[in-house]
């Protein structure tokens, strides 16, 4: 299953120009990636599993279920759009569902489910959302970490 979001240009503007272990904090939230395997700019394979920890932090937190996700999203190439991403197969290990305020999680993204896709841009391009939801199958980016390269 092919996951597309578009995404808010000045959002990837402004995390086109942080470093992968640096926080991208919009105001209402940040995301810190702690831990990186491959490390950024490593050759990948149609096998590589990209293994993450990442600490968040929620301000304005509501105590609502599955309000809150992180998940891992590729920029692709989209002639119809300015910006647009790609996901992997919604699993426990790719999208987590946020029930704190603050805390870590532990995210594995398996390359095979976007490594065929036409749309992907190469160099590869990651980055980590954490987003809100805003309305059954809607929701905003509300922090980020990222953009990560790997070739």
């Amino acid at each position: 299953m092919k996951t597309m979001f578009l995404l808010p240009v000045v959002l990837l503007a402004a995390c086109a120009a942080l470093e992968p272990t640096e926080q991208f904090d919009t105001g209402s939230a940040t995301v810190v990636i702690s831990r990186l395997s491959p490390q950024p700019g490593t050759v990948v394979t149609v096998d590589t599993v990209i293994e993450a920890t990442l600490r968040y932090e929620i301000r304005n937190y509501v105590d609502k279920r599955d309000l809150y996700y992180i998940f891992a999203q590729f920029i692709a190439t989209d002639p119809k759009r300015t910006m647009a991403t790609i996901g992997v197969k919604q699993t426990a290990d790719t999208l987590v569902n946020i029930t704190s305020l603050s805390g870590t999680v532990a995210l594995k993204i398996p390359l095979k489910d976007v490594w065929d896709q036409p749309s992907l841009k190469r160099p590869m391009t990651l980055y980590f959302f954490l987003n809100e939801r805003t309305a059954p199958n809607k929701s905003v980016v509300i922090g980020a970490a990222g953009p990560i390269e790997f070739q």
